[in-house]
């Protein structure tokens, strides 16, 4: 809800070129907490946006979300907030492209850093011209740490233990990924994965690693296999009602503190806090460990159709190179990784 009213300075108006400057007021929703890593990103990119539109535009961060994670983009669309983020899977129509994050087993060296990077230069070279978020101006893309398999009991070391598991899975491509691999699938999003542990509902949780530290999970996961298993999309909007109208000026300072220097620093954000939930883990006498060879082998030829499908999707969606957009996505993972350390 953005509001232009005349910025008062000094008790007079502030003129620029002879023409009354409007100022913008961001209404900023986030379904994570406060003081969630996500949240503090979206806060001081507010932060500098302010700074450098010389408060022109700054923000509202409300204390609660608008809506429930798999509404917020069309809260963003109807005016209920101005920005916002979404996991791009869990909405009812999610975007074909970026899901190239979630095609299982993306390189060994991923991170959310790499990951989210690497999405980003692909969106910004393949992916923004189909402009699959209507009505929205997306200011960032990236991707969490990767997920992994963490459970409350058994461990898993193969196909296997995964048969009759009930696993919770956020997204449609984790869904449908946990289905391949054998486990039943518990589709919920990740902000109510305390309630499915704590109550028992479901066995374990195809997720980063830093939701055991954002969500408290640390008592119940007596598991956890730190293989990258597959990534989430994820995506920071804005109304593009609200960013059509402000002035080319600020459009252009937005646009420098977003893309991938922002995309970068919401994944070192979950780099972060994955480092946090390991420690608390180990803690709890819970080491984090990889999955067997031959495990990560055996899930990752039942997973094959996954690949085949979101380039046959891709392609639909007019992506006629998109084996080898995919095949320099996962390679950018590696360099930005390689770059990183």
């Amino acid at each position: 809800m953005q509001r232009f009213i005349p910025s008062l300075a000094a008790a007079g108006l502030m003129v620029l070129s002879g023409s009354v400057m409007a100022q913008t007021k961001l209404v900023v929703s986030s379904w994570v907490p406060p003081n969630h890593h996500v949240t503090r990103t979206m806060t001081a990119w507010c932060t500098d946006v302010a700074a450098a539109t010389a408060n022109r535009v700054t923000c509202d961060v409300l204390p609660k979300s608008v809506a429930p994670p798999p509404k917020s983009a069309d809260a963003v669309r109807d005016g209920l907030a101005d920005v916002s983020f979404v996991i791009d899977g869990y909405l009812p129509n999610p975007p074909v492209l970026s899901a190239i994050s979630g095609v299982p087993f993306p390189p060994a060296e991923t991170t959310g850093e790499s990951a989210s990077v690497a999405l980003q230069r692909m969106h910004n070279k393949y992916f923004s011209k189909f402009a699959e978020m209507r009505g929205l101006k997306v200011i960032a893309v990236w991707s969490g740490s990767p997920n992994n398999f963490s459970t409350v009991g058994k461990p898993i070391n193969g196909l296997k233990d995964l048969e009759g598991m009930k696993i919770q899975a956020g997204s449609r491509d984790a869904v449908e990924l946990v289905k391949l691999l054998g486990a039943v699938p518990v589709a919920k999003p990740v902000s109510e994965t305390y309630e499915m542990l704590s109550t028992g509902i479901v066995d374990g949780v195809l997720a980063p690693l830093e939701g055991v530290k954002s969500f408290r999970l640390d008592k119940f996961v007596k598991e956890s296999r730190r293989t990258p298993i597959a990534l989430a999309s994820l995506s920071m909007i804005m109304s593009q009602k609200v960013w059509d109208a402000l002035s080319p000026q600020d459009q252009a300072a937005i646009d420098k503190l977003s893309g991938e220097r922002l995309s970068r620093a919401f994944g070192k954000g979950f780099d972060a806090v994955d480092a946090e939930a390991i420690a608390l883990l180990k803690a709890a006498g819970v080491e984090p460990t990889p999955l067997p060879e031959a495990a990560v082998q055996a899930m990752r030829a039942r997973a094959q159709p996954l690949e085949a499908a979101w380039i046959n999707a891709a392609k639909g969606r007019g992506l006629g190179n998109a084996a080898d957009v995919l095949t320099e996505y996962r390679n950018e993972i590696i360099k930005v990784a390689r770059e990183a350390k």
